[in-house]
């Protein structure tokens, strides 16, 4: 890397060498998250510096959650542990830190069409140096929404925050949002939320627009998944206590299969001032995944309620659309009922219901 630290000033370039570990824990409807799932996520990081060995590190990374849903009701909590060491965008430099995240959200469908949810989440990151400083955000958030047609849903709604820097008087906010959801059905998918945010602070009010958007491409045949994201948010600064920064961004994600047995992805986005690519080359069977990505932090770690990096589809010769319309991967079509017609396109079973038989 030719630069470890996130500074303009008094570059230091290094080779780093990482090691990665993983394990996780999975059940439910993780895909579409509509019905009941749990979910349990460990990740170590090690990184070892050839000539600047002060920065060794080992960071860690653990998550958990689940939904529950009984009728109507659905549930969720989620939470997040980090322990980093890396560069961030407002400090510049490497610094040790330990991130929290948890967040609780329940939705509940009025009638056929109607429907209303509710959160309230809760952040925080606290530095090892006590030159900086340690906050801690809670955020309520509640939303009625309208389903205008089977793949598509429109909400309109508000949140309510406060922002706790230590040594700071506290930053009252408020939203009000609109949300809009389109289901991914198997061409493009949307999930976005844009409004004003008014925020009270010791210097004077502000009022910021703010927004996060992330829409999905997926063309039925060619194996392709193209993902793009924009956000626009307030965050608290750690070197001037007291303080926030605007955060502007977006991201571009491109998933392409080849074959039956590999994908690559690209991850691109630009941060602090530099250009934040991510290589992945993955397998199915998922026998192995190989990332190639920088070391100094310019690329952010997805947060609890972001989309984790697409998995190879699944891929079977033998999967087939059953009776229902759902995607069953253990049909054959030899047996009475139990195939209908094969979902076309490379990806098999991870198509659609629905596609053209072939």
């Amino acid at each position: 890397d030719d630069n470890i630290e996130l500074s303009n000033r008094g570059k230091q370039a290094d080779f780093v060498f990482m090691l990665r570990a993983s394990v996780a824990w999975q059940r439910g409807d993780l895909e579409r998250r509509r019905g009941s799932w749990a979910r349990v996520f460990y990740e170590a990081t090690g990184s070892v510096f050839v000539d600047r060995s002060d920065e060794n590190s080992l960071d860690h990374d653990l998550q958990a959650g689940g939904q529950r849903r009984w009728g109507d009701l659905a549930t969720a909590l989620e939470g997040r542990y980090r322990y980093l060491s890396g560069a961030t965008p407002d400090l510049g430099d490497r610094v040790q830190r330990q991130e929290y995240e948890a967040k609780l959200s329940a939705a509940y469908d009025l009638s056929g069409r109607t429907f209303v949810e509710a959160g309230a989440g809760w952040n925080g990151i606290d530095y090892q140096d006590a030159v900086y400083a340690d906050f801690e955000e809670w955020e309520v958030e509640g939303f009625a929404g309208y389903e205008l047609s089977g793949r598509t849903k429109l909400a309109a709604g508000a949140a309510v925050g406060q922002l706790k820097v230590k040594g700071t008087a506290p930053q009252d906010y408020q939203q009000a949002l609109v949300k809009v959801t389109r289901a991914t059905t198997g061409a493009l998918g949307l999930t976005g939320r844009a409004g004003a945010e008014f925020r009270q602070m010791e210097r004077g009010d502000e009022v910021t627009p703010v927004f996060a958007l992330t829409a999905d491409w997926e063309p039925i045949a060619d194996g392709t998944r193209v993902t793009a994201e924009g956000f626009r948010e307030t965050v608290a600064s750690g070197s001037l206590g007291g303080e926030t920064y605007l955060r502007t961004g977006g991201a571009l994600r491109i998933l392409q299969q080849l074959g039956t047995r590999l994908a690559v992805g690209l991850n691109s986005m630009p941060a602090a001032g530099r250009s934040c690519s991510i290589i992945s080359v993955r397998t199915n069977p998922p026998r192995m995944t190989l990332v190639l990505r920088p070391t100094s932090g310019a690329c952010p770690s997805a947060s609890i309620s972001e989309t984790h990096e697409p998995d190879v589809p699944p891929i079977s010769p033998h999967c087939c659309v059953d009776r229902r319309g759902a995607r069953n991967r253990h049909a054959t079509g030899d047996r009475p009922g139990g195939c209908v017609r094969r979902a076309a396109g490379p990806r098999g079973c991870g198509g659609n219901p629905g596609l053209p038989a072939r």
